[in-house]
């Protein structure tokens, strides 16, 4: 059991790890308690409740793309509204986007494109 107390308050936990200090399983438990505040906010603003990534990269990545995407949509609803992120105007730009993507497929399949994968001879064996 080791003890230790942080602003005043006394906490106690149970751990098999004698060969630490106090003081560092103190310091693991509060750096574990900052990654489980990080993917709190996580999943209470971008709306991610699953990881998919398998790997330390893939989930770097995936991390990254979150928090850029998120601070992509803190400046377009503070510029462009003056508020914070809220799913209202998420929604809104998620609409605007799509209406946008589907007014350009429809002017470039008009001006003679076509929608067609182009054929990929294969060898034949």
């Amino acid at each position: 059991m080791v003890a230790y107390t942080v602003d005043g308050i006394n906490y106690w936990v149970a751990t098999d790890r004698y060969d630490l200090s106090a003081e560092q399983i103190a310091l693991i438990y509060k750096l574990r308690w900052e990654i489980e505040k990080f993917f709190a906010w996580w999943k209470r603003h971008l709306k991610v409740y699953h990881l998919i990534a398998r790997s330390d990269y893939g989930l770097m990545v995936q991390i990254l793309a979150g928090l850029i995407t998120y601070l992509l949509l803190a400046i377009y609803c503070r510029e462009l509204h003056n508020e914070r992120v809220n799913i209202k105007r998420v929604r809104e730009l998620r609409i605007k986007i799509q209406n946008e993507m589907s007014s350009s497929t429809t002017n470039t399949l008009g001006s003679g494109f076509t929608n067609q994968q182009p054929s990929i001879p294969y060898a034949s064996t």
